[in-house]
């Protein structure tokens, strides 16, 4: 965890994460990885895993952004869970762009959550900065952390296409585990559980705005689930460095609450993404 940020201790998120636990129970059709596909698609897990998100009654937006763009994503590299990744010159300026889609970052109470992962610390750091106002530092969160691509760490791009793997991680993800590292329906439950907890902070603070600062992945999986697309169809969604996408999550109705995706990828310079790559698209 980078220093100064706070540690929210959301601690249950998934493989190779501090004080990673097992979820006490499961539901829906299990994926040959053996993870969660999809349990109630287009909603908030309601009991079980996270009681609380059965009882939330409000309504309130959720605000994804990805970091900006990082040496990685210039060398073509998947940079996985390394720390020693910064973000570019260009990928500062993006983010600083990105403020002007996501006014309510001009609200003391709004709280600003963040990936562990040091060039997603430094996006929320950004985007917390205001003239004239006294900076604050983001929550962790490690539910928001990027995928543990565990063997692929740090290999190139260009190598990776040539593995069989990377076919089954483009079509069939429901099927995926990186080696030494997450399946894809394990990192798509701990994203369910990061908006489950979005919900939570949101109440805690009393505020209609929560702001989570990931990678492309898992924002990718969280509008998935939103949407109700089932996992082995998430990567038909792309998402470009510094974009911002939003979820609506409405008062519930004894499942969870549904959710609508009221914006998706959209970035202050129009930049389009490119499709099924892991971590979201350069």
């Amino acid at each position: 965890m980078d220093a100064g940020a706070h540690d929210l201790g959301e601690r249950a998120v998934g493989p190779g994460l501090e004080g990673h636990e097992e979820p006490r129970e499961r539901s829906g059709r299990e994926g040959e990885s053996g993870g969660e596909v999809c349990a109630h698609p287009g909603r908030l897990p309601a009991g079980g895993l996270y009681p609380s998100a059965a009882r939330y009654s409000g309504v309130m937006e959720i605000i994804l952004v990805r970091h900006g763009e990082s040496t990685a994503n210039v060398a073509g590299v998947l940079a996985g869970r390394s720390n020693d990744v910064a973000l570019t010159e260009r990928g500062r300026e993006q983010v600083a762009g990105a403020r002007v889609l996501v006014p309510e970052l001009g609200v003391p109470e709004v709280p600003v959550l963040t990936s562990p992962i040091a060039r997603c610390v430094a996006t929320a750091r950004i985007l917390l900065e205001a003239e004239g106002r006294e900076a604050r530092e983001p929550d962790v969160l490690d539910a928001l952390a990027e995928v543990d691509y565990g063997e692929w760490t740090g290999r190139g791009i260009a190598e990776l296409l040539r593995e069989e793997l990377w076919q089954t991680v483009r079509t069939s993800p429901s099927r995926a585990r990186f080696p030494g590292g997450e399946s894809l329906p394990e990192v798509a439950e701990r994203t369910r559980a990061a908006l489950a907890a979005a919900v939570r902070r949101g109440e805690e603070a009393q505020a209609e705005t929560v702001v989570l600062v990931s990678h492309g992945d898992v924002i990718k999986l969280a509008l998935a689930h939103a949407l109700g697309v089932e996992l082995d169809r998430f990567q038909r969604i792309a998402v470009a460095p510094a974009s911002v996408s939003r979820i609506r999550v409405d008062a519930g109705d004894g499942h969870g609450p549904p959710m609508t995706v009221t914006m998706l990828g959209a970035t202050a310079a129009g930049r389009r993404a490119e499709a099924a790559v892991p971590g979201g698209g350069r």
